[in-house]
């Protein structure tokens, strides 16, 4: 549980809404990787890394982008730089978990965790995302200042390849240490600054943009409209303006448009599949061939199910008795006798067997998770759920 937030009157008063400092949110916290990990991380091709730092340049800011050498480090400054990691969640399974104490937000709505490592005033400069992010802080201290004022597109530096505020003015400011956290809604333009060598963890949300949304929506419904559906207008009449596109061809043309959008159940089933492949990764899952009785014993023996991070999980309840589980971008269909096991499997990153011994006696139940299993969804493991 996150300390010190009241989760309804966040979600009442500040999600999306403004930002709010939760001090001791994670108290004692302790960082599951060191620098020098994080550092080792940054040489690794599978791993998105960049570097970024501020000098007396003309350009002021510079971006590196890894996979870098390990003396890149070593060349390194005293100041003024950051590492940033991205999708350690993905990584660690100490960090997947600290991602599921985010659980009050749909799940679907959750990116990743990127961790932040900067020296002594180390930042990444002022600037704006457009999705929501806690910042939590896992080593050292950080002074965060923010401005709500809305910032203007000519208000960003030119010709460097970051999105950096030319003119910021700070409206508020903390100073964060480790365990503290900030709370920011989309569009809060921020500037994070590092007191001494730190590290914070930001956890951020998934945002679709409206032409991602219609652009897929549309990709994934016009190969099922078939071409013989053409455009036609039987009520014509003569027009003494025959060049003009008249108020009753875009009726038309709207109403054409609008009739894929009628069927509840085709935006269901797209959204289910673009929302669990959305800025998910195409990672390798290694699939097995237990039968259930191998799953059933191989559960008890090992104690866990966990559910790998790179694995996007949602279901939809429907009305004509069948649930349907949306899996990176996949679809399945499943009778609503096992919607328990559905729901357990997107709900919870890790199951434990004490607590579902009389769940898996069905054998519907015990079927649907050794086929998931089965399917690499799921994985053995001996750690304790830790939320």
């Amino acid at each position: 549980m996150i300390n010190n937030l009241d989760i309804s009157d966040f979600l009442k008063n500040y999600w999306q809404k403004k930002p709010l400092i939760i001090r001791s949110a994670f108290p004692c916290y302790q960082s599951p990787v060191s620098a020098d990990e994080l550092a080792g991380l940054a040489c690794e091709e599978f791993i998105e890394s960049r570097i970024i730092s501020e000098n007396n340049t003309e350009t002021k800011w510079q971006l590196e982008k890894g996979p870098f050498n390990e003396s890149r480090f070593t060349t390194l400054p005293e100041t003024n730089w950051t590492l940033l990691i991205q999708g350690l969640n993905k990584i660690f399974p100490e960090f997947d978990d600290l991602l599921h104490q985010f659980n009050f937000i749909p799940s679907w709505r959750v990116d990743d965790l990127m961790a932040s490592y900067a020296a002594p005033g180390g930042s990444v400069g002022p600037h704006l995302d457009q999705y929501d992010v806690f910042l939590l802080q896992a080593q050292g201290t950080r002074k965060w200042m923010i401005s709500e004022q809305a910032i203007e597109k000519d208000n960003f530096i030119e010709n460097i390849p970051l999105k950096i505020i030319k003119d910021f003015t700070a409206e508020s400011e903390w100073i964060l240490e480790a365990g503290d956290m900030l709370y920011l809604p989309a569009n809060v333009a921020h500037y994070g600054i590092g007191i001494e060598n730190c590290m914070t963890f930001s956890v951020g949300f998934r945002a679709p943009s409206y032409a991602d949304l219609i652009s897929s929506f549309i990709d994934d419904q016009v190969t099922d409209i078939p071409d013989t559906m053409r455009y036609h207008d039987p009520e014509l009449s003569a027009d003494a303006n025959p060049g003009e596109i008249t108020p009753a061809a875009i009726n038309n043309v709207q109403e054409i448009l609008l009739s894929q959008l009628k069927d509840k159940s085709k935006v269901e089933d797209w959204f289910g599949r673009f929302i669990t492949d959305y800025l998910n990764d195409n990672a390798y899952l290694e699939e097995n061939s237990l039968s259930t009785n191998e799953f059933l014993s191989e559960f008890k023996i090992n104690g866990y199910l966990r559910r790998p991070a790179t694995v996007r999980a949602n279901y939809l309840s429907n009305k004509n008795h069948t649930i349907h589980l949306y899996i990176n971008g996949a679809q399945f269909k499943y009778r609503k006798n096992t919607e328990q096991v559905v729901k357990l499997f997107c709900n919870q990153h890790v199951i434990g067997f004490t607590n579902t011994e009389a769940l898996v006696q069905e054998p519907n139940n015990l079927a649907l998770l050794c086929e998931l299993y089965n399917r690499g969804y799921l994985e053995f493991s001996d750690e304790q759920n830790k939320n």
